[in-house]
């Protein structure tokens, strides 16, 4: 894979999947957590990772999708929570391999497990997957 890496600003690449899945209806969107953020990357691979997270986080919410982003020295965090079911937490490590489906998804009959009320943050550093260098 290569990588076509620039300036990228990573709080418009949000801003644009949070008004997509406003736009869908499904879910309330919030952007209130999402400061500025400029890094080197690859912006069609980080739009690529904001579209999953934005998309996982709109399949398994209840009702609510947040969105935050925050830059220091140089890294971004970026943070997508839903307030659906959540992810086992014996379960966690498996959720990055890929193709994996787990068990609950294809089993869900309506029954809430305990761990329902857990949330899951799913988080990346951008900058540090892509090059390691910093703006």
């Amino acid at each position: 894979m290569t990588l076509h890496l620039g300036e990228v600003d990573l709080d418009e690449i949000v801003f644009v999947h949070a008004d997509r899945l406003r736009a869908h209806g499904k879910v309330e969107v919030s952007v209130a957590g999402v400061s500025a953020a400029r890094l080197i990357g690859d912006e069609s691979r980080l739009d690529q990772v904001v579209a999953n997270l934005a998309d996982n986080a709109e399949r398994h919410a209840t009702r609510h999708v947040r969105f935050a982003l925050a830059s220091r020295d140089g890294y971004a965090r970026l943070t997508v929570t839903d307030d659906g079911e959540g992810v086992p937490p014996d379960q966690r490590h498996r959720i990055f391999e890929r193709f994996v489906r787990l068990d609950y998804a294809r089993n869900h009959q309506g029954t809430v497990p305990d761990w329902a009320s857990q949330s899951f943050e799913r988080s990346c550093t951008p900058m540090a997957a892509t090059c390691g260098r910093r703006c």
